[in-house]
């Protein structure tokens, strides 16, 4: 039992790893894409008018770009230190191969994090009873989009949420569902509250018969595991 809860554990590190890795290759290759963008803002400058506009967007545009993938690596774990060596190194590509070599290895680190994802998936064997993309108002208050997903873990109602950046990096976050409060429909919305470990979230459907599923099934669970948890 223990030799499975070390190989679990490993498996998480390198899956952690892989993650991290590809959020920083991204973030390089992102970088990059913005330092030729402003190098051809500068160029414009000696050109047409039209041309420099164009250029301002695109260099706006990939900057941008840049710093949601150097955040995007921050939030899987990556150090400052780690990010801003991509972003530089990113910054101080100078040729099209070297383009090349930053977007192949991004497409690679990518594909690596994707199967031992699915790898780790498949291990944990965990059935996801209930799966949506949702508006969840968080314990902060605010008003986010989500895939947000409800499974069976060891003797206990866990909800997931997930968030992608730029839609290839995907984070997420679990909490153990320790009750659940119907609230009143507001705002054109079907309200389901979920009180967790992490505190209270609140689940915001459109669909009234959608919320009734949801409500239904998310009770049936806490029935089901409040009378194991009993006996």
């Amino acid at each position: 039992m223990k030799w499975r809860r070390g190989e679990k554990k490993k498996e998480e590190v390198r899956l952690l790893t892989a993650k991290i890795h590809a959020a920083l290759s991204v973030a390089q290759l992102a970088a990059a894409i913005a330092g030729f963008a402003a190098t051809s803002m500068e160029i414009s400058k000696d050109i047409h008018n039209e041309d420099l506009k164009t250029s301002n967007v695109v260099a706006y545009a990939t900057a941008l770009l840049a710093s949601a993938c150097a955040e995007a690596a921050e939030s899987v774990g990556a150090t400052r230190a780690h990010v801003a060596s991509a972003v530089n190194s990113g910054l101080a590509t100078q040729s099209p191969a070297d383009m090349i070599t930053l977007t192949a290895s991004a497409a690679t680190s990518l594909r690596g994090s994707e199967t031992l994802k699915s790898r780790a998936t498949s291990a944990n064997k965990e059935p996801v009873k209930l799966a949506a993309k949702l508006l969840i108002r968080n314990p902060s208050g605010q008003k986010v989009l989500r895939s947000v997903s409800i499974y069976l873990g060891r003797r206990q109602l866990m909800l997931r949420l997930e968030k992608k950046y730029l839609g290839v990096i995907t984070t997420s976050k679990e909490y153990t569902i320790l009750q659940m409060i119907k609230e009143k429909k507001a705002q054109g919305y079907y309200i389901l509250g979920v009180k967790c470990d992490g505190g209270y979230m609140k689940l915001l459907f459109e669909d009234r018969e959608q919320s009734l599923v949801w409500m239904s099934n998310i009770s049936s669970f806490l029935e089901i595991y409040n009378s194991c948890n009993v006996h």
